[in-house]
């Protein structure tokens, strides 16, 4: 099993462009598919992605996560990333992150400043996971890092 430290998690969030902004609506947690960028900067991170000015990222400004994952069936093998920070508004475009959005009328720019960032890898062991089976066959690990004072801070 792999470790899930900080750089590795920023590593997964860097080599993907889709994952899942999660914000409060009407007191509700919420997950939204979105495209994104990390963009770093003297040790610092943040998730970059484009929303519509009425739309529901752009009024759940404040605290929020985002989340990458994969998961291979056939071959057992999974993994999560999740970012927690503030997410705020960028009164301009961050220099060129290179971020396409998938769908049109998004025009504001917002990021989540990353304070922690948690990885989770899941391997299926022998004897996969039929019905009747439980999760207990499924062996988990989790590490959580912190960004303290600008810098990610393995825990």
């Amino acid at each position: 099993m792999d470790d899930m430290r900080a750089p590795v998690c920023i590593d997964l969030f860097r080599q993907h462009d889709v994952g899942r902004v999660c914000v409060l609506c009407d007191r509700t947690p919420i997950a939204l598919p979105t495209s994104y960028r990390l963009v770093s900067d003297a040790g610092a991170f943040s998730i970059v992605m484009r929303t519509r000015p009425d739309g529901v990222v752009s009024r759940s400004l404040g605290p929020a996560t985002f989340e990458v994952d994969e998961i291979d069936v056939m071959h057992g093998l999974a993994w999560s990333v999740l970012a927690q920070g503030e997410l705020r508004l960028l009164p301009e475009a961050p220099g060129d992150p290179g971020l396409q959005p998938w769908v049109s009328g998004r025009s504001i720019w917002v990021a989540l400043v990353v304070r922690a960032v948690t990885g989770l890898r899941i391997t299926r062991t022998a004897g996969h996971l039929d019905r009747g089976q439980t999760s207990r066959s499924v062996r988990t690990e989790v590490r959580t890092s912190r960004v303290l004072a600008g810098r990610l801070d393995p825990a």
